[in-house]
């Protein structure tokens, strides 16, 4: 019987019992470390966290309309022609551990994902601009985008991820 085992009388106790499972700083630091290739997972941290931030515009159930946009692509074109697109980081062997960490990536409504695809970084900014989220917008004014840009965004992420998944 967990509440015999933990002394859960009310919600008090639950938050009390969950902070000892859990508390801030770990979980930052844990959800600085995550990354998943579950795009439903990626989806409800995401909305999460723009609904934290967005008010009147919220990001609406994971589907048809809007996507898990992977800044840094999962797969880069092998073309010859933009075999020099993600070229700093795509023959990196760290690459496929950064293309799923949440700094990576952002929702994004699907006519805008459609026009992205796997572009060059500049491109993808110039559509992210058009989003009513959050998330891209702010991705929008980057300079670049690598592992470095990755790891300071989901350092940011976290920050928030204790605010928006805070027990008290």
């Amino acid at each position: 019987n967990i509440e015999r085992e933990t002394s859960i009388k009310d919600i008090d106790s639950l938050i009390d019992y969950m902070h000892k499972l859990t508390d801030d700083s770990t979980f930052e630091r844990r959800f600085r470390e995550f990354s998943t290739k579950s795009s439903p997972l990626a989806y409800y941290i995401l909305s999460e966290l723009e609904k934290s931030y967005v008010k009147g515009v919220v990001p609406v159930p994971h589907g048809l309309e809007q996507h898990v946009e992977h800044v840094m692509p999962k797969k880069p074109s092998r073309a010859n022609n933009r075999s020099h697109e993600w070229g700093h980081v795509r023959n990196l062997p760290e690459y496929k551990e950064y293309v799923y960490k949440l700094g990576n990536l952002l929702i994004l409504e699907s006519s805008i994902n459609q026009n992205v695809g796997n572009s060059i970084f500049d491109t993808k900014k110039q559509q992210y601009k058009k989003s009513s989220l959050h998330y891209p917008k702010q991705v929008a004014f980057e300079k670049n985008w690598d592992f470095t840009t990755i790891e300071e965004r989901q350092k940011q992420m976290a920050k928030r991820a204790v605010q928006v998944w805070n027990y008290t």
